[in-house]
């Protein structure tokens, strides 16, 4: 948090010399860290995403995940964050804010892969990160 010449708390980000890098607006209700060059930002409980002067990258137009979800939780990993569209839970976008893939369920990117579910057969799907590699994951329980 930054405080501002009167007194009122803003929330903003410092360089490693401690230096205020900027602030963010009032409209901005929380903040995340950066990760892949960006940071989440909530914005109207719409989720988008800030570059490192500030400025909206991502438009917020992605609703959370849940209802309780904070922007903080919502980061970039492998170039790619998972976000929700249109009722899909599993919708991924790129560092451009390009939509990718886009499936039921989904779990985030690690290792250039996640774990997601498509609604047809509502078997477990592994994708990579480029999206167009869907590979079948059988459960071992099966």
């Amino acid at each position: 948090m930054v405080w501002n010449s009167e007194g009122r708390r803003r929330q903003g980000f410092v360089d490693k010399d401690m230096n205020v890098a900027f602030t963010l607006g009032q409209e901005i209700e929380d903040a995340g860290d950066f990760h892949c060059g960006l940071a989440s930002v909530l914005v109207f409980n719409r989720i988008g995403f800030i570059d490192k002067t500030g400025s909206l990258a991502i438009s917020p137009s992605y609703r959370p995940q849940h209802p309780r979800q904070r922007s903080r939780e919502v980061r970039f990993s492998d170039g790619v964050v998972r976000v929700r569209l249109d009722g899909f839970n599993g919708c991924y976008i790129n560092t451009n804010g390009e939509l990718i893939g886009k499936f039921s369920q989904g779990s985030d990117f690690h290792d250039g892969l996640a774990a997601v579910a498509v609604v047809i057969n509502a078997d477990g799907k592994v994708v990579d990160t480029s999206a167009d590699n869907v590979q079948g994951y059988q459960s071992p329980n099966r």
